[in-house]
């Protein structure tokens, strides 16, 4: 039976010119290349491993793991990897067509997602020239989540289950035998699979609140999604996921301790959050205020799927997309209400404009540009790179080879980057991964002790490890930088390797030359300092525009690898490597002037961090830091740089 229309005042006719017009499709089309290119960055985020890892051992036996399979510490521990399908799927891709193939099935799940948001946006009759800016406004905002995971299908099943509900509660057009079937493939790509039933059952209820009585297709297509949720390899045992990732969410050590697990709105986290964040905040205030002044239009509907998004949202930084996904169109429904009234009566003339097409898809292309050159990136000194593939600089692969090629088959003890690519390339058992509920909150307080010093040290002796593998930049080089018992044998900028004194002495102890030279430093790179510290910043409008043509790369890695070789009582060559950080950047990222500076200051070198701080409030004026160093920096004798 088709749902009652709701009662009340009739739905508003769709506003003067609500047909994307012309000038407006250019707009969309610049809005979705965007989407697109924003999507196509390299793959960084080593979380890959454990999903390629998994995809490896299912295939090649043939089963779902029950266990855990990859780590010596918890081989014991229960472990339902629900993620299967997407992990077979992604190992699949692989095969045929290596990362590179990954990352055109990201950028596809993306522009999906979005497509079906602008699909349900488009029902409302919000107008285009509110429509366009807005779904620019929710790209932006969630931007910052656009690397490869099982979530990011989630988006796209979220979207089609809410259009199917969206046409069927306001058209009668019946697509219901649709729900089951994507929570069948939901259930079988992530945990979050119970959001499902959620939107059905709240189309459902406000179905019952609108008309009085149960709507009989509806509900039967509820029972029918719950019931689908039990076509996966696990049965009924996979009903105690959801349960499980709930308590892992709001379990206090991982919430303090990961990032994407942290609340936005959480001001003590501040610094830790990602910088896409203001724009989900601005979009939430205004959203909700919107919500509020046109409260007369908002349908019961409305309100259930902003509060449970939004709580979704305000607990977590991962669940920010299927907020703005979730309510886009809402959003565009109180944008269209709002321009009717004075507000609209003043900027309606002027936004539905051809020139303000024209402005807008200029925006758009220009923003574009900047995310092709890593400008979008680089100008907020973030480490993406634009492109397909395999991120070499943020992927620990060629620790991992190192590994491989040296038969260091070892013990090891890792951090969980390396553990997640381990999962993939390595061949022996790893400490632990990303896999927070299979490790358990003893084995990851374990894990987090390792920043108390000596902590790691301790931990390495009571797992007997051999091999010590992590990430760069990494806490645990400060207990290894006087340990006379562990040897580095390799660095990149990405990741580091430590052995045992007495594993493997075939393996030669790594030397900062041979360092540099690896990551081509010149060799009179030290010499150049007085001039290199003396580079003036390029004007601020220069950069800017160079930003939209000319390639850049931020060059963080040899940082890391400056604050390695600082730490582990190696000076020169740390100075070395951010001197050639200033040099590849030209003088642009104070940050690397700051870092400098600190060291210099530590080692007495007046002159030198005098000329980086002062280089550094030339950017940054309000610098308390560079202002205190320079403040007790004794006089510089005549004659010193």
């Amino acid at each position: 039976m088709a749902p009652t229309p709701p009662p009340g005042p009739a739905p508003r006719p769709p506003a003067p010119g609500a047909a994307v017009s012309r000038h407006w499709m250019l707009g969309l089309a610049a809005c979705f290349l965007l989407l697109g290119l924003l999507g196509s960055r390299k793959i960084w985020d080593p979380d890959l491993g454990i999903n390629l890892g998994d995809g490896k051992w299912i295939a090649e036996n043939h089963q779902v793991c029950t266990h855990d399979v990859f780590t010596y510490t918890v081989p014991d521990h229960p472990y339902m990897e629900v993620q299967w399908a997407f992990d077979l799927l992604a190992l699949g891709l692989y095969r045929a067509g290596g990362y590179g193939l990954l990352s055109f099935f990201n950028v596809a799940l993306i522009l999906l997602s979005f497509a079906w948001a602008w699909a349900r946006l488009g029902r409302t009759h919000c107008p285009p020239w509110l429509g366009v800016p807005l779904l620019a406004t929710a790209v932006l905002a969630c931007e910052f989540r656009f690397h490869l995971r099982a979530e990011n299908l989630s988006w796209a099943l979220l979207s089609g289950m809410l259009w199917v509900l969206e046409i069927y509660a306001d058209r009668g057009k019946n697509l219901l035998f649709l729900l089951p079937l994507l929570e069948i493939l939901w259930v079988n790509t992530e945990g979050i699979f119970p959001i499902g039933w959620a939107v059905v059952a709240l189309f459902l209820a406000a179905g019952w609140a609108r008309a009085k009585r149960v709507d009989a297709r509806l509900l039967s297509s509820f029972l029918l999604v719950v019931a689908s949720s039990l076509v996966n390899p696990y049965g009924y045992r996979i009903l105690g996921v959801p349960a499980d990732i709930w308590e892992t969410l709001h379990a206090d050590l991982f919430t303090r301790n990961i990032t994407e697990f942290l609340s936005p709105w959480d001001a003590s986290n501040a610094s830790l959050l990602p910088p896409g964040i203001w724009g989900y905040k601005c979009f939430s205030i205004l959203f909700l205020l919107g919500m509020a002044a046109t409260f007369r239009h908002r349908r019961l509907r409305d309100w259930l799927l902003a509060s449970l998004f939004f709580y979704l949202s305000a607990r977590s930084v991962r669940n920010i997309p299927l907020f703005l996904l979730a309510c886009l169109p809402t959003a565009g429904a109180v944008l269209r209400d709002l321009s009717g009234g004075r507000l609209g009566r003043w900027a309606v003339p002027f936004l539905s404009s051809p020139r303000a097409a024209a402005l807008w898809t200029a925006l758009m292309l220009g923003l574009g540009a900047r995310v092709v050159t890593n400008a979008f990136y680089v100008s907020a000194e973030r480490p993406e790179h634009f492109g397909w593939g395999l991120d070499l600089d943020r992927i620990p692969e060629r620790a991992v080879e190192f590994i491989s090629q040296n038969h260091l088959d070892g013990r090891i003890l890792n951090d969980i980057p390396c553990g997640d690519w381990l999962d993939w390339r390595g061949s022996q058992k790893i400490f632990l991964d990303g896999r927070l509920k299979v490790m358990g909150s003893d084995l990851f307080a374990q894990y987090t002790q390792t920043r108390q010093r000596g902590g790691l040290l301790s931990l390495a002796d009571r797992y007997g490890a051999d091999i010590l593998a992590f990430t760069l930049p990494n806490h645990w080089v400060n207990d290894l930088a006087k340990a006379a018992s562990w040897r580095p044998v390799y660095a990149d900028g990405t990741a580091v390797l430590y052995l045992r004194e007495g594993y493997a002495p075939q393996v030669p102890a790594l030397q900062d030359v041979q360092l540099l030279q690896q990551e081509g430093v010149p060799g009179d790179i030290l010499a150049q300092a007085p001039g290199l510290l003396r580079l003036p910043p390029p004007p601020a409008w220069e950069a800017f525009g160079e930003g939209f043509f000319r390639k850049e790369d931020y060059p963080y890695r040899l940082a890391h690898l400056g604050v390695f070789l600082f730490l582990t009582g190696h000076p020169a060559g740390g100075e070395a490597f951010y001197l050639e950080a200033i040099r590849r950047g030209g003088g642009r990222y104070g940050s690397f002037y700051f870092n400098l500076g600190q060291f210099y200051y530590l080692e007495g070198r007046a002159a030198e961090a005098g000329l980086c701080m002062r280089r550094v409030l030339m950017e940054d004026p309000g610098n308390e830091t560079a202002r205190g160093i320079l403040a007790n920096l004794p006089p510089v004798s005549p004659g010193q740089p």
